[in-house]
């Protein structure tokens, strides 16, 4: 889901959240032999993340334009194998924030 809002010439903001139910339906013999994934969570694939943008431009006369970017992305955590094995295949939640 993605909302903007431009309150005045110049200024926009963004909010986007997304979310992800991801699981093998069946995946047998994933692991090996008699090791199946049926059920597990696909790998890099976060249940929540979401994100907040704001732009901001304007004019400083004859010097030109200032512009201002604000970037924060969030994400829950994630497993990096389709093991799902928490103790050695997990990335916690984290957030990033950019700014330029």
């Amino acid at each position: 889901m993605e909302a903007s809002f431009i309150p005045f010439s110049g200024l926009t903001l963004r909010a986007v959240f997304g979310t992800n139910n991801t699981k093998y339906d069946e995946f047998k013999d994933g692991g090996g032999p008699g090791v199946d994934y049926d059920g597990n969570k696909l790998e890099y694939s976060p249940e929540k993340n979401n994100s907040l943008f704001l732009d901001c431009q304007f004019a400083i006369g004859k010097l030109g334009r200032l512009k201002f970017h604000y970037d924060k992305s969030s994400k829950l955590g994630f497993f990096t194998n389709n093991n799902n094995n928490k103790y050695t295949n997990w990335i916690d939640a984290y957030s990033m924030l950019i700014l330029d």
